[in-house]
């Protein structure tokens, strides 16, 4: 109202405030000249990326250099606890699984249950320093963010010949991502997030998204975006299968299904808007299961299908569903592997995110990489 009411005096006044005016001007050019040097400040300090030679692979076995496809589905919650948590029966995909030749990891685990720091954590094969769990600010998200462009998974897979091929949300160092996604706070976000129409767009963007104010246009971009961003990430994969090459490569795909938004049903038919932004419960999630499961034997059967090397399927979830459930089920996640060699070597059933990497090049690279102890660390975000 405040903005409303200057901007109708400022239209209606014949003073052309011309003091009024050069001062701002010297403000704003005072203020940029200071957030320049802190920018150039905090560039100079403190960004550290992580060095590609931090892994010695001069004593690895690399032989054998299996294509290895990283599939994350977002939320994705382990058999067991949807069994024990909702008597939700999902043994048709480890069924399919195991037919496969895939090994189950049944009481895997993350070590984070915010999608960012999970996946910093698991391309890094480490624990993340964070001031205060309880209590995450943007900058710890935006480090977190470094440090998935810059990770030690992909710089080491890269200086052991392979090719990166990112069809994730997230950029990674010279391959950038293939969509924009609104709850990673990436680029320009950062700072745009606490500006006024940011603001308004998250506290009152949703009357314009349904019913009698909604906006066809502004409802369709917002509320299908997502859907819109896992159809191009699964068709990106689908066919990337269909390109031979001799040089191995390290794939990392990152889908948000069954993450919400909900966007179908048991029987894969798609939800009218209304339900999606209404239906965000248990059910729901329960719900987007099936749909789930067929995009996943999707992309595994067209894997086995047309990949010509031997290749390596790590299938995960960055994290469990978190609504509604105790902290422990929020770190449940989906987990199995598969190796072309049937050689499982390392593997155990209850091994964590942070693992999962130095476990895989322990067994195909005889890396002999030690294992970091398996913990989970609930986060919050800093009210």
């Amino acid at each position: 109202l405040l903005l409303v009411t200057i901007t109708y005096s400022l239209k209606r006044t014949k003073n052309k405030l011309v003091r009024f005016c050069y001062y701002l001007n010297i403000l704003i050019f005072i203020l940029i000249l200071l957030d320049a040097g802190v920018l150039l400040q905090k560039l100079a300090l403190n960004r550290s990326p992580i060095d590609p030679k931090t892994l010695s692979t001069a004593n690895w076995k690399t032989t054998l250099r299996p294509d290895v496809y990283f599939l994350v589905f977002d939320e994705y919650t382990s058999t067991s606890a949807l069994k024990e948590e909702w008597n939700y029966e999902n043994s048709e995909l480890d069924s399919f699984l195991l037919n496969k030749g895939f090994r189950l990891l049944s009481n895997s685990r993350s070590n984070y249950n915010f999608t960012e720091f999970s996946m910093a954590s698991t391309l890094n094969m480490n624990y993340l320093s964070i001031p205060n769990p309880s209590a995450c600010t943007v900058k710890d998200y935006n480090k977190c963010y470094e440090q998935i462009r810059d990770n030690k998974v992909c710089a080491t897979f890269a200086s052991l010949g392979y090719q990166i091929v990112n069809y994730s949300i997230f950029d990674l160092q010279k391959n950038p991502s293939l969509v924009k996604e609104d709850f990673l706070p990436l680029r320009t976000r950062l700072i745009t997030s606490q500006t006024l129409l940011s603001r308004i767009e998250k506290d009152l963007g949703h009357l314009v998204l349904v019913g009698k104010y909604q906006i066809n246009l502004l409802s369709q971009n917002l509320i299908y975006r997502t859907y819109h961003n896992n159809q191009k990430i699964i068709s990106a994969v689908l066919n990337d299968s269909n390109y031979h090459s001799n040089v191995p490569k390290f794939l990392y795909s990152h889908i948000e299904m069954p993450h919400p938004p909900f966007y179908l049903n048991r029987m894969g038919r798609e939800k009218t808007k209304e339900e999606i932004i209404k239906n965000n419960g248990v059910s729901s999630y329960l719900e987007y299961i099936p749909p789930t499961n067929e995009v996943i034997k999707k992309i595994v059967n067209t894997i086995f299908q047309r990949t010509n090397r031997p290749f390596v399927i790590v299938l995960m979830g960055d994290h469990g569903f978190r609504l509604q459930q105790e902290r422990r089920f929020h770190f449940r996640n989906l987990n199995s592997v598969y190796l072309s060699s049937k050689n499982y070597k390392g593997f155990y059933d209850s091994i964590s995110n942070v693992n999962e990497f130095r476990v895989l090049m322990n067994n195909i690279f005889d890396a002999s990489l030690p294992l970091q102890k398996d913990s989970s660390i609930f986060l919050l975000d800093k009210n």
